[in-house]
């Protein structure tokens, strides 16, 4: 995509593409932010998942936001009986003899290693996407509602790490996948909403 409009979400600060169609970047393209039709020198974060940008600093007077890039085109690959997601951080001690005795001897952490993990049950069908991406070890774009109505409550980069097809005499047959997070080029591996 070349100079695709960035709409202000109403903070001056975070602006997102208003071509639907085109809001899932691909994870490593470079992505170009322009303000009035120049390469932005402005610090900023990317959500490749959501198609946003967010500044620094809140500007109520930022010019016209434009972006040029590369996006991946959605379709639905399977529509869900059932499915779990979890969202992990590793807590990790920081504790040394000077805050332990200072904190009256309890323990301090800091968050370290994120990550986003899950399932999707769904019938099995003669769609091979989930084996094949599988296979290639190529990374996907799961999109989760928990009631459907407007965006997706998480947005994920994963990797399947298995894919189940189970029967019974008096069942359906279905399938059961497993993802693993992973990154984009901007360490995101996941997006709520």
């Amino acid at each position: 995509f070349t100079a695709e409009a960035a709409a202000n979400t109403g903070d001056n600060q975070t602006y997102r593409m208003t071509n639907t169609a085109k809001r899932v970047w691909d994870r490593t393209a470079t992505i170009t932010v322009k303000v009035a039709g120049i390469a932005t020198g402005e610090s900023y974060t990317l959500d490749r998942l959501r198609g946003r940008v967010t500044f620094a600093t809140v500007n109520a007077a930022r010019g016209a936001v434009t972006l040029d890039g590369s996006y991946l085109p959605l379709t639905t690959a399977a529509r869900a009986k059932g499915f779990s997601w979890t969202i992990t951080i590793q807590n990790l001690e920081d504790s040394d003899f000077e805050t332990v005795q200072a904190n009256g001897g309890m323990r301090t952490r800091i968050q370290g290693l994120r990550d986003v993990s899950g399932t999707i049950d769904r019938r099995w069908t003669i769609d091979t996407y989930f084996k094949d991406a599988l296979v290639a070890g190529v990374p996907v774009v799961i999109e989760f509602f928990l009631d459907y109505t407007g965006q997706p409550d998480l947005i994920c980069w994963a990797l399947l790490n298995k894919s189940q097809a189970a029967s019974a005499v008096e069942g359906l047959a279905e399938e059961n996948i497993e993802f693993e997070g992973t990154t984009d080029d901007d360490d995101r591996a996941y997006s709520l909403s």
